[in-house]
């Protein structure tokens, strides 16, 4: 990509992963995914904001695609990276749909109890913003 440096390479690849990923490209998103958070990683903190988006987007590709098992721990690292920068105040109900698609995953590889924790978690931050709408509503990458 020439001389762009980590973080304008980071943005830059991170838009196309995406659109990769709605073309139906999953393998090569999914690798791009991979290098997004890598060249994050390398870009030393100036391209940290890029981190929770570019976690979410990946771990909705592998959970679009049945890639559950793989979802999972992506899911475990941008719940805990989304709490981190706010998002129960910024947009709550939009952080309940990465909820239920994170329940959603754990269900689907086998992890039941801890799927109903998660369902029961995105249920309670519901009812406690009821009649609101997200801030965000995700784009779904199609099978």
């Amino acid at each position: 990509m020439g001389n762009l440096g980590p973080r304008a390479e980071a943005y830059y690849l991170y838009e196309l992963a995406r659109v990769t990923g709605y073309a139906g490209s999953h393998a090569e998103s999914e690798k791009a995914f991979l290098e997004v958070l890598a060249l994050i990683d390398k870009a030393k903190g100036e391209a940290d904001k890029l981190r929770a988006p570019t976690l979410s987007e990946y771990a909705r590709l592998l959970h679009d695609t049945g890639q559950h098992s793989k979802a999972v721990p992506i899911y475990e690292k941008v719940v805990s990276e989304l709490e981190r920068v706010g998002i129960l105040s910024s947009d709550p109900l939009g952080f309940t749909a990465l909820l239920d698609d994170y329940a959603g995953s754990l269900a689907a590889a086998g992890f039941a109890q801890r799927s109903a924790e998660v369902a029961s978690r995105s249920a309670s931050i519901k009812e406690a913003h009821k009649g609101g709408s997200p801030s965000f509503e995700a784009r779904r990458y199609k099978a």
